[in-house]
């Protein structure tokens, strides 16, 4: 198990040799290296993006995943979120740590998602990527169908999960979640387009924990 860094199961081969040599009585153990926080210089450079983003835009939305709540900062998460009244969606992983009533909340993205979810990944112009490896699932085995309006703005823990997207263009930020509340801490506030939250409100509406399935209505069988 991994307790640092990007943290989780990790699979890890041992070489037949390995496992049957003579370990003896000693236990070595190297506790992981303590990370240091980014530089004030390093944080504001990440919170300028940010904000030229959403200054940018007028159809923002924001997709978390499990990171934040690996991190911890879940609530400092939600509570930014809430406080500018941002549209977000969310991974599977990321579903059990925030208020699924939130009046912005869409719902979970991607092949099994919330159709009202995936509704505002298509219409948005600029999508904030918080904690998300954006896997398949969620962005189809097609990639360029993912929030294919938007300029994708991804902050993740995981070097490797960044590299992923140098082909698809997007903005990256390698960053541990942990230090995402200084980065969020003395951003301005987010002006937002009326227009546009009140389609986000229409969607919502219409699609969110709602079952508009009719297929399964006429064959009296569950939804999908």
């Amino acid at each position: 198990i991994a307790i640092s860094g990007r943290m989780g199961s990790v699979l890890i081969d041992v070489p037949m040799d390995v496992q049957k040599a003579d370990a003896g009585e000693n236990i070595l153990y190297e506790p992981p290296e303590i990370e240091s926080p980014l530089s004030d210089k390093e944080i504001q450079k990440i919170q300028e993006q940010i904000q030229n983003n959403f200054e940018m835009s007028s159809r923002p939305a924001v997709l978390i995943g499990g990171g934040i709540g690996l991190a911890g900062v879940n609530k400092e998460i939600m509570a930014w979120i809430q406080e500018n009244k941002l549209p977000f969606g969310s991974s599977w992983h990321g579903l059990s740590y925030f208020d699924q009533t939130s009046s912005t909340y869409l719902g979970s993205v991607g092949v099994y998602g919330n159709r009202g979810a995936n509704a505002l990944l298509q219409n948005c112009d600029y999508l904030l990527v918080l904690g998300s490896r954006l896997d398949s699932r969620q962005r189809s085995s097609n990639a360029k169908n993912f929030a294919p309006n938007a300029k994708v703005q991804v902050i993740d823990i995981d070097i490797e999960e960044l590299n992923k997207y140098i082909s698809n263009k997007y903005q990256t930020n390698l960053l541990d979640l942990k230090q995402l509340p200084r980065v969020l801490k003395d951003m301005k506030s987010i002006k937002q387009n009326q227009n546009w939250l009140a389609y986000v409100s229409e969607i919502r509406e219409k699609y969110c924990n709602k079952n508009i399935s009719t297929f399964a209505v006429k064959h009296k069988t569950l939804s999908p």
